[in-house]
């Protein structure tokens, strides 16, 4: 959870979101999965006029995030494909 706390600090380091809620939401996010929810979010914010009213609002962010949580479709990964493909190609 720390390392996903690190990633959500620098994604939204000049917002008032709670971290640690969004990271213990974000169980089983990639570092890119976490980088591009952040920055989806942030920048429907930008496009929607909204951000001032929201970004300080520490209550306000931390549900808008968490609502955004329930749309967002994480990457899968067919890791028996990707381990094949490194084998095929020698790459492990």
């Amino acid at each position: 959870m720390e390392d996903r706390c690190d990633i959500l600090r620098t994604s939204l380091q000049k917002t008032a979101v709670n971290i640690s809620r969004i990271a213990a939401l974000t169980d089983g996010f990639s570092g890119a999965d976490l980088k591009a929810f952040c920055a989806g979010v942030l920048l429907e914010l930008l496009r929607d006029g909204d951000a001032s009213l929201v970004l300080q609002d520490k209550e306000q962010i931390t549900l808008l995030f968490e609502n955004k949580l329930k749309a967002f479709n994480c990457t899968t990964y067919d890791l028996s494909a990707l381990t094949n493909f490194e084998n095929e190609h020698h790459l492990a």
